[in-house]
């Protein structure tokens, strides 16, 4: 027959086993999410880098004398060039929101987990300290029959 403890360390058990579970989900998610965000920050760097390549030839372009309809088809590229750039920012900045929330979440999850943890390492010490506990009663008491058949 099951003590109460006892019934308690295996809803504990379950309990742990779940959170344990939906920590590692979040860990997954974090991982994910920091990915992604890798992800988009190297194409943002990648396209800062290819900005950079056309306004210095640009430059040069302008100082060696080229064609207007050559150099204003330059200035329209690197224009639209910005334009993705901004647009790639604001997916690094969504990115980054994600990250930061998964972040939150995994720390939560990590934090009942723990908690879960503890509780149930201090249900089990519970259970060993009452275990003793009897097998001391059991003890004495057979030590006090003992004293009392000798009487």
């Amino acid at each position: 027959m099951a003590t109460r403890i006892e019934d308690e360390i295996g809803r504990l058990k379950t309990m742990v086993d779940l959170e344990s579970r939906k920590e590692s989900q979040a860990a997954r998610a974090l991982g994910e999410s920091r990915r992604r965000h890798d992800e988009q920050s190297g194409k943002l760097r990648e396209l800062r880098r290819y900005q950079q390549e056309y306004l210095d030839r640009y430059h040069v372009m302008t100082t060696d004398g080229v064609r207007i309809e050559q150099m204003n088809a330059y200035r329209l590229f690197v224009d639209r060039l910005v334009g993705v750039i901004r647009q790639q920012e604001g997916s690094v900045q969504v990115a980054a929101q994600k990250l930061k929330l998964c972040e939150a979440q995994w720390r939560q999850a990590h934090a009942r987990k723990e908690g879960m943890e503890k509780l149930l390492d201090q249900r089990r010490h519970e259970q060993v300290v009452h275990r003793n506990r009897v097998e001391q009663r059991i003890s004495d008491d057979r030590v006090h029959k003992r004293l009392e058949d000798m009487i």
